[in-house]
Formats: C-alpha cells, sequence, structure tokens
C-alpha cells in the first residue's frame, strides 16, 4: 500500500514520487522523533461534521472505482486509494460504503498489524558509522534542516535512509493540500470501516517485499532528490504535480496521472513498482474473486494503463466498470471531528521510542544496567503516567495532540528518567546522561 501515484519525469519528482509510497509506514515511524501524532491507526474515529455530509455535490462524478463481474462469480471491486492527501470522504461515496461492508472480504497490499516499529526502524537506519549529512555534505544538509523546519528531528533524520526525508517532505505538502488527511492514510481508513463491519482481510504482498522495491532504489538518484528540495522553485513544482496526480481520487480525471506517465523517462521503475506487483497480484485475485465477493483497495497507479489491474482483468474475461457517484469536495471536509484513542496513541509512542531508546547501544542499557524488556517496561509506564498527568481524554483530537506533543514528550523524558537505576560511575556514562539533561 505504499505506492502512490506517479509524478513528473523531472528529477526532483523521480526521487520524491518514490517518497509518496513510503509516506503512510513512515509517518507511523516518524511520529514520536518529529513530535507529532501518528494517525495510521485501525482505531482511528472519523467522525464528519453533519453540515459538510449535506454540501456534497448533487452531480455524480466518475470515481477510481470500478464494478468487477464474471459469468458465475460473486460480483466485486476495485477501488483506487491515494495514500495521503485525499480523505476517504473526497473519494468513495457514503451510499457505497455499503459495498465495502457487505463483501465477503476486503485486500489492501499489506497487512498494517504486521508494520513493526522495531523492523521499520532497523530497516531505515543506514549502517552504523554511516550519516545522511556525511552521505550529502554538511553543507546541503544544514539547508535542509533550516529549508523544513527539522529542529529536533533532525538527529533522527540523520541516521535514516534518505527515502525517510524524501517521504516526510512530500507528507508535509500533502498536509499541506488537505489537512483533514493527515495522519490518515485511505487504506487504513477502509480497514477500519471493514474491520467494524466483520469483513475478513486479505494481503497481496508482504511488508518486506514492499521495502526490498521502495528502499531498493539508487542512493544516488535519492541524494540528487534530496539537493532539490532546497529549491524553492522545485518544490513549488512538487506541490503543483502532487495536486495534479491526486485528481484521480478526488475526481476520478486521471490526465495528471496519465501526463506525468508518458513524461517519464523512468520506466525501469515504473517496471518494478506497477507492473511486476500487478502481474504478481493477478492470480491471487483471480482466486479470491471466485471464492467471494471481494473489495479491493490499492495504489490508484496499479489501476491505470495498458498493464494497469482494469486492463489486466478484461483480458483474463472480466466485465470491469468505472463507477459513478457523489462525494464530497476537499473544501467540504473537515478534519475538526477526528479523533484517536489515547490508549493507541500512548501504545504507539511506546513502540516508536523503545526501537530507539532501548537497543543495547543505548544509555539506558550500557549505563543504567535494565535490559530491553524492563526498559520497555519503564517507557511504557512513563508514557502513560504522564498521558494521565497531563489529563489527556479517551479520545483525542489532531489539533489537541499535536498542541500537546511537546508537553508529552518532556514528560515522558522526565519521568522515564526518574524511574531509571542511577546510571554507573564511569566517564562514558557521566558524559552520556550530561548530554540528556
Amino acid at each position: 500500500m505504499f505506492d502512490s501515484i506517479s509524478c513528473p519525469s523531472f528529477r526532483p519528482l523521480l526521487a520524491a514520487r518514490r517518497a509518496l509510497a513510503l509516506f503512510a509506514a513512515l509517518l507511523s515511524l516518524l511520529a514520536l522523533q518529529a513530535c507529532a501524532t501518528s494517525g495510521a491507526s485501525k482505531g482511528a474515529a472519523t467522525k464528519n461534521s453533519g453540515a459538510a455530509a449535506e454540501e456534497a455535490p448533487k452531480e455524480p462524478r466518475l470515481l477510481a472505482m470500478w464494478e468487477v463481474k464474471k459469468a458465475g462469480l460473486p460480483t466485486s471491486w476495485l477501488f483506487g486509494t491515494c495514500h495521503m492527501g485525499v480523505t476517504v470522504d473526497e473519494a468513495l461515496p457514503r451510499d457505497y460504503r455499503a459495498l465495502l461492508e457487505g463483501a465477503g472480504r476486503f485486500v489492501m497490499e499489506v497487512d498494517p498489524s504486521t508494520m513493526d516499529p522495531a523492523v521499520m526502524n532497523a530497516r531505515l537506519t543506514l549502517p552504523e558509522g554511516q550519516t545522511l549529512s556525511a552521505m550529502i555534505g554538511e553543507e546541503l544538509w544544514a539547508k535542509l534542516v533550516d529549508a523544513h523546519t527539522l529542529g529536533p528531528a533532525a538527529p533522527t533524520f540523520n541516521k535514516l535512509h534518505p527515502f525517510a526525508l524524501l517521504a516526510y517532505v512530500m507528507s508535509q505538502m500533502a498536509n499541506e493540500l488537505q489537512p483533514a488527511a493527515a495522519g490518515k492514510p485511505m487504506d487504513f481508513e477502509l480497514s477500519t470501516m471493514a474491520a467494524a463491519s466483520g469483513v475478513q482481510h486479505a494481503f497481496l504482498e508482504t511488508l518486506d517485499q514492499q521495502l526490498d522495491v521502495f528502499l531498493g532504489m539508487p542512493m544516488d538518484e535519492l541524494v540528487k532528490g534530496l539537493g532539490e528540495l532546497t529549491d524553492p522553485a522545485e518544490l513549488d513544482k512538487m506541490k503543483e504535480a502532487l495536486e495534479a496526480v491526486l485528481e484521480v481520487c478526488r475526481s476520478g480525471d486521471s490526465s495528471g496521472l496519465d501526463k506525468q506517465r508518458a513524461e517519464s523517462d523512468d520506466q525501469d521503475w515504473e517496471e518494478l513498482v506497477f507492473i511486476e506487483r500487478n502481474q504478481n497480484w493477478l492470480p491471487k485475485l483471480d482466486s479470491m474473486f471466485s471464492e467471494a465477493s471481494t473489495f479491493v483497495a490499492v495504489g490508484a497507479g496499479h489501476m491505470y494503463g495498458e498493464q494497469g489491474l482494469v486492463d489486466l482483468l478484461r483480458q483474463r474475461g472480466y466485465t470491469v466498470r468505472q463507477m459513478e457517484g457523489v462525494t464530497m469536495l476537499p473544501s467540504e471536509v473537515t478534519s475538526e471531528g477526528v479523533t484517536y484513542p489515547l490508549a493507541f496513541i500512548l501504545s504507539q509512542m511506546t513502540e516508536h521510542a523503545s526501537a530507539t531508546m532501548c537497543a543495547p547501544e543505548q544509555v539506558p542499557v550500557q549505563c543504567n544496567m535494565v535490559s530491553a524488556d524492563q526498559c520497555r517496561t519503564l517507557l511504557s509506564e512513563s508514557i502513560q503516567q504522564c498521558g494521565v498527568d497531563l489529563k489527556f481524554s479517551a479520545e483525542v483530537s489532531q489539533q489537541e495532540m499535536e498542541a500537546g506533543a511537546p508537553g508529552l514528550a518532556q514528560c515522558m523524558a522526565l519521568t522515564f528518567q526518574s524511574r531509571l537505576p542511577p546510571p554507573q560511575e564511569s566517564e562514558a556514562c557521566s558524559a552520556a546522561m550530561e548530554l540528556l539533561k
């Protein structure tokens, strides 16, 4: 589910469009370090205002959704998602949710429950001794930190694969285009709806398979892409391109996507990300369609073109019809009613923080002489205590969490340190503890 839609062929977007793909997972992974909330949640609850729903456009429009039929088989559906920058209400008509909730099976690219923060962190962390600043040069690194206001998150990004920073920047662009979609990957929202109705889930590939694709792009291309992120003119082009291709989910208009693909000079990437994976998915979808009514939600980029799933299924004898419906306009969607369960947020913070803070080479294990499991327990207790002390409610809005994140992070650090046993008396540990103050 990480892959999204294609972007222009000019070099800045060559790397940046691939960053779109990993946004959903990275948003969750980087939430704590960037002092932002994680919304990639199966427990997230969306509450849109009734007034906005009443103002939905009355005229049906084309959707990134298709009805799939074949003689003797139950009807199934394909739904093309945009993994950021577009809400479910902008892409899926409310009266079509019954098709998802009444399906025999819901299919997405990867199982969200397998997105273990420790695994993600290990895959995204640069090898020991390597830093992003050394790879791209201190001068460019300083410009990136300043241009994108990385602040206290800079040391974390400096240890991560360059793809992480590209994805972060693209996520910020998407949040600017549609604040209501921030932290809510469409695929996860659909998964939540399906799970609430008891719909069986199935997945097309593993997390490792996707990471192998997206982290396997040439490092020199990624570094060049990072260089373009300091150029305001190129950033404006990226925003324009992103908005154009997101239109495929908002209005069913694929012209922006088609234009980017026609101009692309990176057919090898197109082959790897879309064509090969579509071919790998076809036998699985064939089998699923024969067993039960199936609602398939994967990146919209997989649907279009001669090697897209729509045409490939038609070649296999299916009747595939693009659907129309009434959706909300971007201006009508509000994030005011979006809330996240506090228990989920705190548990995610514990997972993300412990993946780094409780690693064998970190201060708690090396100097305070606690095991990794003891470290995680103390960290979890500290975070839970801070949730109580700061008087967060059981359901927290995105705005409340953003406002409270700095205080929560500070409380967590102080409370965690107070619960650790005294550090060893050594010069190295004394220096390390001094840095933590």
